[in-house]
Order: structure tokens, then C-alpha cells, then sequence
């Protein structure tokens, strides 16, 4: 931190100087002493949620072109869609937190105890607001495409910018449901009112009710469309899709529909390209690769909490689909967490891995997601493992560079006396 500066005109104070004292304070004022000075009033400094949005949209746009400098496609995500997506999700749940706890004890356990089963436990749902979910299978997901076309891949061959626009904006709508449409612009009172109603499927009309819904929709694609055509342009997908025409979004809207829908693969899926289904413009194979990339978007934010979980079975089924088999997913963990030495440790087995890269386009391993207590990394199915042997000089050589580091720049450890400068012995260690 610098010093403050130095005044230009510096005056010298005296004790001594009181020959004008008593004629310069009977010529104060003392109104200043009547005067409001807000003591009484209650202040408010909490940040206002636009400011923090604003921050969060600064962080992730530099963010995202450090990762990307040369991607216009997710350029143009940072500069069309990013804003939109804050400003419709920040604090809407995807998963756990409020609403899953109210949905369980209103809705879902009732039923379970009427049909003899025993209720579902709170504790088993992790907390994600829809942004976080969002961006966290989007990130990774990208860094993956990216490698896929670099190899012989059905990625590769299929999918181009136009692809990876609509994987993209597939992937962001394929929560549809979960949208607050009451912040939705030109949202309609059907939405709005049961936006409070923990029993209404907002995903899909039901077949023996006699709903407003059901009335004024023919079936759940028809329905589904018609939430589309409320999502798509409030999120600017329509112009990221296509900046000069934003209305050709519409001829891609079944295609969106079916990425969204069979993001997932358990439930809510749609996979009806027949007579009154979906009816896409992209081919069967184009359309199935784009899906499975949502698909892996969403179990990378889903399902990692530990880097243990890499090994699930659904992110090595899915990887080996888009692969090919050629990538699998591996990963570092460390025991406990102590601070300052487990970030050395991170650091120095990172490093090991990095070192087995001799071939920078196509590396063994690349880092991709980081975490507490280790690290997920994307592995060509053929990489060596890493050795043991030298970890411990890693970790040592990395606690001698953080050292000398902070010796540098803070000099401690010197002192003068008559004979010179002399400096602490523990320096020869680190220089």
C-alpha cells in the first residue's frame, strides 16, 4: 500500500503559536452544532442486487474471454445472452434449497407415505440456483466440445458453429420449467398463477386434467413451443442464434425442444419425431450429437461435488458416446483440506499431470474442473499415470517458490548494525 503524499505547502504546527487563539474562536460560528448529521437516521449500506449483478457479469465475461479469446461463439454468449440469463435466474433454484424443501414436504412425501414408501430425506439434494447450474455444466462442457474436434469424433464431423449455437441455447433452456416466468416478460396469467403452486407440472399438460392449459393447447408440444416463444428472445437466444435475422430462430424451434427435453435421460423426455411430435429440421445423427452434449453440460453441473465423482458411471457413459472412447475422465484428491499446504499439494500434482503432455493439441490431460481437495481432468484413454516418486520434491520446490515469493516482496528478515547489512540465515534456504 503506497504512503499517502505529502502535502505541496506543508505548515509546520507550534504549541507555541496562540497570539490570534482567542479573536479566531469568537469569530466561529456555532450553528454547525445545531445541525442534522444523520446520527438518528437508520443507514442502509447493503449493495443493491443490480450492482452485484453487474460485478458478477464483469467477472464472468473476462472470465470467459481469458478462456476463450479466440471463440465467437462464446464471445457472443458473454455479450447477448449472459446479461439476460443473470438477470432472469440469479436466485431461481434448479436444485435443493427452499422450494425442493417445500416441494418434498407438500407434494412428493405425501405421496410416497400413501403408497407405503418411506419419504424422501432433505439432506440428499445439494443447493443450486438455476444460474450456477447453468454455467457450471456450460464452462466445461464448452472446453470439452473443443477438444472433441480435435479428434475423429462424431463431434467433429457433425457439429459446426450453427450446431454449437443450438447445443448451446438447448442447453440453457433445458430447465424450461424451473424459469420464475413471473419475471418473464409478456408471461401470461396462466404461467404467473401457478408460479406458487408446487403441484403443477409446468413441464408437461396432463392428460385427465381439465385445466385452462389443457383448453387452450392441444398437446404438450404445442405447449412446450408456446414457453419457448416466451424464453427465447428474454434470454436474446434468438439474436445468438442469428444476429441478422433473430426471427430464423423459429425454424430451429423444434430442434431446440428436442436438445432441452432429452438432456435428461430418465424423465421428461421427448423423443417423438412422428405425426404430432416434434418435427426438427436438423438430421437424426446431427440432432442426437447436440442433444448428448447438453446431456453432458448438465451431469458435469449435476452430478460432480467431489473429484471422486468423475468415476459415476453416467459422466463415463456419456463422454465415451461423444468420444468415441477415446477420452475418459480422471482425478486428484486429497484427504483434508489445510489451507495454504493443500493448495501447494493441488498445485504440485497439477503439475504432474501437466507434465505428461508432449503433445500441447492433443495433451494427455488437461485440467478441467478444480476443486477444493483436488481436480477433474479430461485423459486421452492411453495416457500414462502419473509417477509418486517425484511428488515430494514437487511439493517441496513449490513451498520454497511460495516462500521465496513473499521473501521477495516483503524483504523481512534484514537488519543494519555497525559492521553492515545482515540478513536472516534462513534466506540461503529459498535463494
Amino acid at each position: 500500500m503506497e504512503r499517502p503524499k505529502s502535502s505541496s505547502n506543508p505548515e509546520q504546527l507550534s504549541l507555541l503559536d496562540t497570539q490570534n487563539e482567542d479573536s479566531e474562536f469568537e469569530a466561529l460560528d456555532d450553528s454547525w452544532l445545531e445541525g442534522d448529521f444523520g446520527l438518528d437516521e437508520e443507514s442502509d449500506r447493503t449493495v443493491e442486487p443490480a450492482a452485484r449483478e453487474l460485478l458478477t457479469l464483469k467477472l464472468l465475461r473476462e472470465a470467459i474471454q481469458a478462456q476463450n479469446p479466440d471463440d465467437v461463439v462464446m464471445q457472443d454468449f458473454a455479450e447477448i445472452v449472459l446479461p439476460n440469463l443473470l438477470k432472469y435466474t440469479i436466485g431461481v433454484t434448479a436444485k435443493g434449497g427452499k422450494f425442493f424443501a417445500e416441494y418434498l414436504d407438500r407434494v412428493v412425501n405425501p405421496q410416497r407415505i400413501a403408497a407405503g414408501k418411506d419419504p424422501i430425506r432433505r439432506d440428499n439434494a445439494a443447493d443450486q440456483s438455476l444460474n450456477t447450474h447453468l454455467l457450471n455444466g456450460l464452462f466445461p462442457a464448452n472446453l470439452i466440445e473443443r477438444r472433441l474436434q480435435k479428434l475423429n469424433t462424431t463431434v467433429r464431423r457433425e457439429v459446426k458453429e450453427r450446431e454449437r449455437r443450438l447445443a448451446i441455447a438447448g442447453f440453457v433452456l433445458h430447465d424450461f420449467e424451473k424459469f420464475d416466468y413471473r419475471r418473464i416478460p409478456n408471461s401470461p396469467e396462466y404461467l404467473i398463477c401457478h408460479a406458487q403452486d408446487l403441484s403443477f407440472n409446468l413441464r408437461q399438460l396432463s392428460d385427465d386434467d381439465d385445466s385452462e392449459l389443457n383448453r387452450l393447447f392441444a398437446s404438450t408440444v404445442e405447449y412446450n413451443r408456446g414457453l419457448f416463444d416466451l424464453l427465447v428472445p428474454a434470454l436474446g437466444l434468438d439474436h445468438f442464434l442469428s444476429k441478422d435475422k433473430p426471427k430464423e430462430w423459429l425454424t430451429y424451434r423444434d430442434d431446440l425442444l428436442y436438445i432441452a427435453c432429452n438432456a435428461q435421460r430418465k424423465k421428461d423426455t421427448n423423443l417423438n419425431l412422428g405425426v404430432g411430435g416434434l418435427q426438427p429440421e436438423l438430421r437424426d445423427r446431427k440432432l442426437n450429437c447436440l442433444a448428448d452434449l447438453a446431456c453432458l453440460s448438465d451431469r458435469l453441473s449435476s452430478i460432480i461435488k467431489h473429484p471422486q465423482d468423475a468415476e459415476a458411471y453416467g459422466l463415463y457413459e456419456i463422454i465415451h458416446k461423444l468420444s468415441d472412447g477415446q477420452l475418459q475422465f480422471t482425478y486428484h484428491a486429497i484427504s483434508e483440506n489445510r489451507g495454504v499446504l493443500t493448495n501447494v499439494v493441488n498445485n504440485a500434482l497439477m503439475d504432474a499431470y501437466a507434465s505428461l503432455n508432449d503433445d500441447l493439441e492433443n495433451p494427455n490431460y488437461t485440467t478441467l474442473l478444480y476443486l477444493p481437495t483436488g481436480a477433474i481432468y479430461l485423459a486421452h484413454r492411453d495416457a500414462p499415470p502419473i509417477s509418486s516418486d517425484d511428488l515430494p520434491n514437487r511439493v517441496v520446490d513449490g513451498i520454497k517458490a511460495l516462500c521465496a515469493g513473499q521473501l521477495s516482496l516483503r524483504q523481512t528478515g534484514f537488519g543494519r548494525d555497525g559492521k553492515g547489512m545482515k540478513y536472516a540465515d534462513y534466506y540461503n534456504l529459498f535463494f
